[in-house]
């Protein structure tokens, strides 16, 4: 029962995560990227797979190829100087990717209290 317990948490972990990597992304791709057809912010998909030989799992992403370029493609900028500068001014991949990772370890590695654990073992229980 515990190791069930353990992969419905990882399960939900990845599921949650997936679900605010999505938005979150959403939010950055409409405030940096100026839409003619909508299929950037349209054709992305989310799955997320678990192992059932271990205690593992994986969120699938599957986006247009250019959005990740987009993050790179740096603005030509005037400074005050009269110089020209070069700097980002896209936050679509790579902030949002890391911020998912960094918070399914930390919850994979502090989040399965006894008080969750309880709480999963009565809805398994229940179905």
């Amino acid at each position: 029962m515990e190791e069930l317990v353990k992969k419905e948490f990882l399960r939900r972990i990845l599921i949650r995560e997936s679900a605010d990597l999505r938005k979150d992304q959403g939010i950055a791709i409409r405030k940096y990227v100026q839409f003619h057809t909508g299929q950037t912010l349209n054709t992305r998909k989310y799955s997320v797979q678990m192992n059932d030989k271990y205690l593992s799992g994986q969120i699938h992403i599957q986006e247009r190829a250019h959005i990740r370029f987009l993050d790179i493609k740096k603005k030509s900028v005037r400074k005050s100087d009269g110089t020209i500068g070069r700097r980002r001014i896209r936050y679509i991949y790579n902030r949002h990717m890391f911020r998912a990772y960094l918070t399914i370890a930390r919850r994979v590695m502090y989040g399965l209290t006894m008080e969750v654990a309880d709480g999963i073992k009565k809805q398994l229980n229940q179905n």
